[in-house]
């Protein structure tokens, strides 16, 4: 890949990483009969290849722990810290497993590569371009952010979940551990009836990929969570709200037929509010059927 310089003092507007460079940097892959010297990531966290995104966390949380009571170096901590980032991060996770089964296998920059970058190569002979033969340091460009973000952001999914923020442009990835509750992917359908929204206290680190737009290459960036440095509050009723909206939707499509017909008066004429539960009487809805909690969209 190709990094750009953002401030080319000594004359050099791109780095050129090839991949292998940036395999060994960031997903340390043991060669044959080496995994002794070199572990994998997965042994770091002392955990399978198979481990779900939950299990991941509380055994990043444990071996945390087992380093801080045995008073291990701060590189012990920096490595395990490193192994989760990467592991959490379903994309970054991907990547780590088709580099273990092929190291010659592509290898992305993690997060879109955005920070300082120190590396050791040497210079092209029309002097721009700088191909880096080994990465020595990589210090990501970070922010502390604490905001409240709806459930309704969250796309679920039967082992994790995916929050953006499209205001903010910023997204994180949760899994139950992180969000202290189990759920499915069924909560998609009705969780824009919760009003819930959950606290994140995390640091953010800008990222970013090229997308084609009319037949062009353009830059897209945003800011994700590091999920080592990832905190998750929920408010004290959550539980309830989420009982409720669940409820609430299964009584929506108790009534669907019923409301199929509210639907199709509405799309003719405009009906006053008192008309409207007139109208839902007539249809058998129950009487404690809060109208406005009905999306009319299809």
């Amino acid at each position: 890949m190709s990094a750009e310089v953002r401030n080319p003092g000594l004359g050099i507007a791109s780095v050129f990483i090839p991949c292998e460079v940036l395999r060994d940097y960031f997903f340390p892959v043991p060669l044959v009969d080496d995994r002794a010297s070199r572990p994998t990531l997965y042994d770091v966290l002392r955990m399978s290849q198979n481990v779900s995104p939950a299990e991941l966390r509380v055994a990043y949380k444990l071996r945390d722990l087992e380093l801080t009571s045995s008073g291990a170096a701060r590189t012990e901590h920096v490595a395990l810290e490193r192994a989760f980032d990467i592991l959490a991060q379903p994309e970054l996770r991907a990547c780590y497993n088709s580099l273990l089964a092929d190291p010659e296998a592509p290898a992305v920059f993690p997060y879109g590569g955005f920070g300082s970058l120190l590396v050791a190569g040497e210079r092209s002979r029309d002097g721009p371009t700088f191909f880096a033969r080994r990465i020595l340091g990589f210090l990501p460009d970070r922010r502390q952010r604490h905001l409240h973000v709806p459930l309704r952001r969250c796309d679920f999914y039967d082992d994790s979940a995916l929050c953006r923020d499209v205001r903010r442009k910023l997204e994180f990835w949760l899994d139950p551990a992180a969000l202290h509750t189990v759920w499915n992917s069924t909560w998609n359908q009705w969780k824009h009836l919760a009003g819930a929204k959950i606290e994140v206290d995390a640091t953010f680190v800008q990222s970013g990929k090229y997308r084609k737009r009319r037949g062009e290459w353009e830059l897209v960036t945003w800011e994700t969570a590091l999920p080592s440095r990832l905190r998750v509050t929920l408010p004290k009723d959550f539980q309830q709200r989420v009982d409720e909206a669940r409820q609430t939707y299964h009584r929506i499509g108790q009534y669907s037929r019923s409301l199929d017909q509210v639907r199709l008066a509405l799309g003719h004429r405009a009906i006053e509010r008192a008309d409207l539960q007139k109208m839902c009487s007539d249809l058998h809805i129950p009487g404690d059927f809060d109208v406005v909690q009905i999306s009319w969209g299809p």
